[in-house]
C-alpha cells in the first residue's frame, strides 16, 4: 500500500474523529472523551455485523438502531486496558459521558445510552460520515489486486442509492480506533500524542508525483490546531515532545511527522495497512 492512501487514510481518520468529537465537545467533553465513547461505542454494537444473523442488519438511516438487548457491556478495566489508559481516569470521564446521558452504567459495565440525545445530529454525522469514507475509497489504487477488489466492492456499498450508512458508521468507529490506538502502542503509548501524529500527518502529507512517494511539507503550529481542535499550548508542548523522541521533527516552516518520511522503525505503515484492508474488506462484504 502506497505512502498516498496511508495520508489519505490518516485524513479520513481525522475527519471522521471530529465528527464525533464535535458532539462530545458540545455536551461538555474533549477529544478524550470522544476515544473513551469510541471504544464504548465499538464495544456495544460492533460484533452484530459479523453475527450470523446480524449482517445486513440495522443497516440503513431507515433501520432502527440496534436494539439495547443486542448491545454489549464492557468492564471499565477492559475499555482501560483497550485504550491504554489509567483505569480511574477512564472512569472520571466516563461519569461525564454518564450525565450527558450517551453512555448507560450497569452491573455489567458500560456501553451506548438507551435514548440517544445526539439525533438527529447523529444521523447527520453518519451521513457525513459515509460522504468521507466514499471519498477516501474514491482516492485511487489500493495495491495489489485483491485489495484493489475489495475496495472497489466497499466504493460499491458506500454509493449504493440506500447505504447501509449505520454499519459503515459502526465498521468506522472500530478503524478509526485501530489506528489511533496502534500508534499510541507503536510510540509513545499515548493517546493523544497518537492522535497528534495522524493530525500531524494529515496537515503535512499530500502524495508524490507518482503517487507513491509522500510530498511532506512541514506545518505551522496553527494549521495543526486547526485540524486536531487541541488547545494551541497543549499542541506545542505535545509536538516538542514528539520531536524530543523522534517520531516528529522541527523545522523553521513547522512540524513534521517521521514516521512516512524513512525505515519507520515503530511499523505505523503497517499498523495503517492491516487497518485499511480489514475495513475494505469487511466493508466489500455488506455488498454480498
Amino acid at each position: 500500500m502506497n505512502d498516498a492512501i496511508h495520508i489519505a487514510a490518516t485524513r479520513y481518520v481525522m475527519s471522521a474523529q471530529r465528527l464525533v468529537t464535535q458532539h462530545i465537545v458540545l455536551l461538555g467533553g474533549d477529544v478524550v472523551d470522544g476515544f473513551i465513547f469510541y471504544g464504548v461505542l465499538s464495544a456495544s454494537t460492533a460484533h452484530v455485523d459479523f453475527a450470523a444473523d446480524g449482517q445486513g442488519r440495522w443497516a440503513t438511516l431507515s433501520d432502527p438502531r440496534v436494539p439495547h438487548e443486542n448491545r454489549r457491556p464492557i468492564t471499565i478495566r477492559a475499555l482501560a486496558d483497550s485504550l491504554g489508559m489509567p483505569r480511574q481516569t477512564v472512569w472520571r470521564r466516563l461519569r461525564r459521558l454518564i450525565a450527558a446521558g450517551v453512555v448507560e452504567h450497569t452491573s455489567a459495565g458500560v456501553l451506548t445510552a438507551r435514548r440517544d440525545p445526539r439525533s438527529p445530529a447523529y444521523s447527520t454525522a453518519l451521513i457525513l460520515n459515509t460522504e468521507l469514507m466514499t471519498s477516501f475509497l474514491s482516492e485511487g489504487s489500493f495495491g495489489h489486486d485483491a485489495r484493489e477488489r475489495d475496495r472497489k466492492a466497499a466504493l460499491g456499498v458506500a454509493t449504493q442509492p440506500d447505504p447501509p450508512r449505520r454499519t459503515i458508521g459502526r465498521l468506522s468507529t472500530t478503524f478509526i480506533l485501530h489506528v489511533i490506538s496502534e500508534f499510541a502502542r507503536r510510540t509513545t503509548g499515548d493517546l493523544m500524542d497518537a492522535y497528534l501524529q495522524l493530525g500531524l500527518t494529515a496537515a503535512c502529507g499530500g502524495p508524490g508525483a507518482d503517487g507513491r512517494r509522500p510530498l511532506l511539507t512541514p506545518a505551522p503550529t496553527r494549521q495543526i490546531v486547526e485540524i486536531t481542535g487541541l488547545a494551541e499550548e497543549t499542541a506545542r508542548r505535545r509536538l516538542q515532545g514528539l520531536v524530543k523522541a523522534g517520531f516528529a521533527e522541527r523545522t523553521p516552516a513547522g512540524y513534521a511527522p517521521t514516521w512516512l518520511a524513512g525505515d519507520d522503525a515503530s511499523g505505523l505503515r503497517g499498523a495503517m495497512a492491516i487497518g485499511v484492508t480489514r475495513l475494505i474488506g469487511q466493508l466489500a462484504r455488506q455488498g454480498s
